[in-house]
């Protein structure tokens, strides 16, 4: 259990915390996405975050999200490659019909991006104002071995 993995790696990464370090949590009890929401984090799904240090070489910071969101959409269609999901710019993934599945939360502290990602494998909410799902209500195989607890995505 931990706050946020993305607040753990802020606070390494400001302590000089290599580019590639990687925290997954089984739970957080501060998860957050943009805009300052709340990320129930229970177990079951996925919460992890990396440090990307940028270098003066690198493309503008702001192609992050881009490269982030395809990870995780190339991501989530190995995982369930029978359903059909999709990108929306620049955070979200989103089943066919529009439902989130996978948040992604980039911040900057000095020369390094914290990219946290939450993906609702087993659990999501049912008392949010937009479609929510994850990959175990869709019948994935991949998501069954999960934890039957409650989760939430951004």
């Amino acid at each position: 259990m931990t706050g946020s993995t993305n607040a753990d790696l802020l606070i390494r990464a400001a302590q000089s915390a290599p580019e590639g370090l990687w925290l997954r949590a089984d739970a957080q009890d501060s998860g957050r996405g943009r805009l300052g929401r709340r990320w129930m984090s229970e177990p079951g799904n996925v919460f992890a975050s990396t440090i990307v240090r940028l270098r003066p070489t690198d493309p503008a910071s702001s192609t992050l999200a881009f490269v982030a969101g395809l990870a995780a959409h190339e991501t989530l269609r190995q995982i369930a490659p029978e359903f059909a999901i999709q990108l929306k710019w620049p955070n979200d993934i989103l089943t066919a019909n529009g439902a989130k599945l996978c948040g992604i939360l980039l911040e900057r502290i000095g020369d390094a991006v914290i990219a946290g990602f939450g993906i609702n494998l087993a659990h999501h909410p049912d008392t949010l104002d937009r479609p929510v799902s994850d990959l175990r209500s869709f019948g994935s195989e991949s998501a069954r071995g999960s934890s039957s607890n409650r989760n939430a995505c951004r």
